[in-house]
């Protein structure tokens, strides 16, 4: 689990080393910041498990990662 680093998160994502994400939607348009997903080659297949709504309007989106194997083998 890694929290508020996306330099870090960039790295693990270009190793394949990521197998679920945690990202929470704040309901505030940025025009900078740093970027979460940057540079991706291929594309990352992910499948949703959980979504949580807050009440100060926060939505909490639960992913895995589908892996190659399961993507051949038929899985969506």
């Amino acid at each position: 689990m890694l929290f508020g680093s996306p330099t870090a998160t960039h790295s693990l994502i270009q190793l394949n080393l990521i197998d679920g994400y945690w990202l929470f939607v704040n309901p505030i348009i940025l025009g900078r910041g740093i970027p979460l997903f940057v540079d991706i080659k291929d594309k990352i297949k992910l499948k949703l498990l959980t979504t949580r709504q807050f009440t100060c309007g926060v939505t909490e989106l639960n992913y895995t990662v589908e892996s190659s194997l399961q993507q051949t083998a038929g899985g969506h």
